[in-house]
């Protein structure tokens, strides 16, 4: 799986796009923002998640946070924080549900818009 910054080319740029077939990191990245939604994190590091790509072209990590801020970027290039209210990264575990079985077929899915850089999960490079 890769976690990719997209700066431009489309409509909904700029977004974050993490995309892959392996069901394994999309397990552990729903458990992780169910552990942000219920104070077991008090942040997670996805791009450092088992399965993920190590030469991503960004790093993303995400908080908890008292309002959705969404996505922006840290003073380290291509480096964002994400950051959403624990009811937030609850909507966010139950969207990547439908991706923690094996697809045969192209599937995206927004997982979250709050500040403009949308993050979205897909099956391969495409939205």
């Amino acid at each position: 799986m890769k976690i990719e910054y997209i700066p431009d080319g489309s409509k909904d740029c700029p977004l974050i796009l993490i995309h892959g077939p392996d069901v394994n990191v999309i397990i552990s990245l729903r458990q992780a923002c169910f552990n942000l939604a219920n104070g077991q994190a008090e942040f997670v590091v996805v791009h450092d998640l088992p399965g993920i790509d190590r030469e991503a072209s960004c790093k993303l990590v995400a908080y908890p946070g008292r309002r959705d801020v969404g996505v922006f970027r840290t003073p380290e290039p291509d480096s964002f924080r994400w950051e959403l209210t624990a009811t937030s990264w609850l909507n966010v575990e139950g969207l990547l549900e439908p991706f923690c079985r094996p697809q045969s077929e192209h599937r995206h899915q927004y997982l979250d818009d709050s500040s403009g850089m949308p993050v979205i999960i897909s099956t391969d490079r495409s939205w």
